[in-house]
Formats: C-alpha cells, structure tokens, sequence
C-alpha cells in the first residue's frame, strides 16, 4: 500500500535552481542538438555582447572545462 513504501523509494524534491538547469538543459538537447555554442549563438542573433557580458562567458566557460 502507499504507506508502507519506504522514505528513501520516493522521487528526489529539486529546488527550482535544479529543476530550471533541466529544463534549460533539455530545451538545448531537443532544440539545438545539445549544442551549446548553437543556442549562444541563437540567443545572440545579431547583437554584440557587452565586455562585462563576454568576460562572465570567458570566467564560466573556464570554471567548466574539461580536463
């Protein structure tokens, strides 16, 4: 019966920080091909990016590289 389901069968709460990533993470996937510099470029479109803008993109980049 539902009661005697163990804690630690259900599912995992996300805080929206996480749910968000996922999504945003799975609009890429379905949209882009999972492409990362197809959807920068996408959002982009035709608009420059402000110093302040391509040095976080830089720092980000960076912090998330392999290897």
């Amino acid at each position: 019966m539902w009661g005697s389901a163990p804690a630690a069968a259900a599912p995992a709460v996300k805080n929206g920080d996480e749910f968000f990533a996922g999504q945003s993470r799975r609009y890429i996937e379905d949209t882009f091909g999972g492409s990362l510099p197809h959807f920068l470029a996408s959002f982009i479109g035709g608009s420059k990016l402000s110093g302040k803008q391509a040095e976080e993109l830089v720092r980000l980049i960076n912090e998330h590289t392999e290897g």
